[in-house]
């Protein structure tokens, strides 16, 4: 069915801003979470069932409100520890996971899409690669380690250091 333009711009919304979602551990290495098969229709429909009420409890409700699209967005944040809160976006990793090498594309954060990879240098130690694609009018992102003890570094589309 079509929705009306209140109702797209409402859904639009929330997925551009999806306040203190996701909260809780990265699901990264749930494995009801991301089965490596699926062999029926049924199965499919109780990892969707799964997947809503995992998001909902981690205060993910307005994004699985907001149908398929908004359910891949919390699947994303969730997926790397990622949470939103009041115009921030933490990404709360537990250090002893940050062994894999692996990027998230597209998190959505106002109209702006945001890419952010974990990856491992020569030494086997991690480090996050974070920029920004805009999509409407230009505005200044920051980024900065925990606690912010740096000064916060400008995010853009170009690749630096």
């Amino acid at each position: 069915p079509l929705i009306n333009n209140e109702e797209r711009e409402k859904m639009e919304g929330t997925l551009n801003y999806a306040d203190h979602c996701f909260s809780g551990h990265a699901t990264m290495h749930a494995e009801n979470l991301w089965p490596s098969k699926l062999s029926s229709i049924t199965q499919l429909l109780q990892l969707w069932d799964l997947w809503k009420l995992t998001l909902q409890k981690r205060g993910c409700k307005s994004l699985v409100m907001a149908g398929a699209h908004g359910l891949m967005q919390g699947m994303m944040l969730s997926f790397g520890g990622l949470q939103f809160t009041e115009n921030h976006l933490q990404f709360q990793s537990d250090p002893h996971v940050l062994h894999n090498s692996y990027a998230l594309r597209g998190i959505h954060y106002n109209k702006d899409l945001i890419n952010l990879a974990v990856l491992l240098d020569q030494d086997e130690k991690p480090f996050l690669h974070v920029s920004v694609k805009f999509q409407d009018k230009l505005i200044k992102l920051y980024a900065c380690e925990a606690g912010c003890l740096n000064e916060p570094v400008e995010l853009t589309s170009e690749i630096r250091g």
